[in-house]
C-alpha cells in the first residue's frame, strides 16, 4: 500500500507498517544526506504538522476519558 502526503508535488512513501512520523524522518535523512536543504526543510515542516495533529488528537481522547 502506498502512503503519501501532500506537498507542492506528491511524495510517495512505500512502507506500510511504520508510523507516518518515522517515514517523514526517513525522508528527511535522505534529503539531508543529499544536501537538498530546501526539500529537507520542507519535510521538517510536514513532520511538525503531523506531530501537532497527532498530539492534538491524543489530547482530545485523553480529555474524553478523564
Amino acid at each position: 500500500m502506498e502512503n503519501r502526503f501532500k506537498t507542492e508535488e506528491e511524495i510517495y512513501l512505500l512502507s506500510e507498517h511504520v508510523h507516518p512520523l518515522d517515514k517523514g524522518f526517513e525522508l528527511f535523512r535522505l534529503n539531508y544526506r543529499q544536501n537538498d536543504w530546501a526539500e529537507a526543510d520542507h519535510v521538517t515542516d510536514h513532520i511538525l504538522n503531523m506531530a501537532e495533529r497527532s498530539y492534538n488528537s491524543r489530547q482530545k481522547w485523553v480529555t474524553l476519558f478523564l
